[in-house]
This record gives structure tokens, sequence and C-alpha cells, in this order.
């Protein structure tokens, strides 16, 4: 979904309001360091920690909420269990199940776009 153009008005505000920031029409290719450190076992972990500690709630799940069971990979079950097993085995529900999903390389992405 493409940002409101009220909402690119802010922020074209708020980039020059701040003397550090600025806008560039020039794209710039990553560093060698940024495009490994994008890929290491570190920032890895910290996504993960950070999936299991901002997407699951401890306790049990309302009555309406629907379970992670039949909507989620085999993958963000295995994590359900891990963030379980860190709050001594107690129950845990995931916010919004389906934010939970594989996010393998084999996944194809389609973007149909009509130029005006």
């Amino acid at each position: 979904k493409f940002l409101s153009k009220r909402a690119l008005r802010i922020y074209y505000n708020m980039i020059a309001c701040d003397e550090k920031l600025g806008v560039s029409s020039n794209p710039t290719k990553k560093t060698i360091a940024r495009a490994q450190a994008e890929k290491s076992l570190r920032s890895t972990m910290s996504f993960i920690l950070t999936v299991a500690l901002t997407s699951f709630i401890v306790g049990k799940a309302p009555k309406n909420h629907p379970a992670l069971k039949r909507t989620g990979t085999e993958g963000s079950q295995v994590l359900r269990d891990l963030v379980s097993s860190c709050y001594g085995n107690n129950a845990v529900y995931p916010i919004l199940p389906s934010l939970l999903t594989s996010t393998d390389d084999t996944t194809l992405f389609v973007h149909k776009h009509k130029k005006d």
C-alpha cells in the first residue's frame, strides 16, 4: 500500500526540519560490511528474538482467537513452544497468527502495476 500524499508531505517536512537528513534521488549501493551484517547469525538471532518477544501474549487465548495450530507453519508452532518454555511452560498465544509465517526464499511474489 502506498503512502498518502498527506503522509508524504509530513515526512518531507520532518526531513526538511532536520539538518542531518536529506532527500536523495540517487540510490547508493550497500557496503560489503552492511550486506554481510544482514545475513549474519547475529542479525538472524536478533530478528527471531524480536519476533518472539513482540508477537506472543502470555496466557490462554480468548475464545474467538484463531488457533496457531490451524493457521501457523511448523516453524511458528516451534517458536510458540520455545516462547512458552521461556515463560515456565505457561500458555502463550500469538497476537496475530497470520504474521507468523515462513520467510523462506522460495516464495514467489508478484506485483502488478499499471502505469498512468
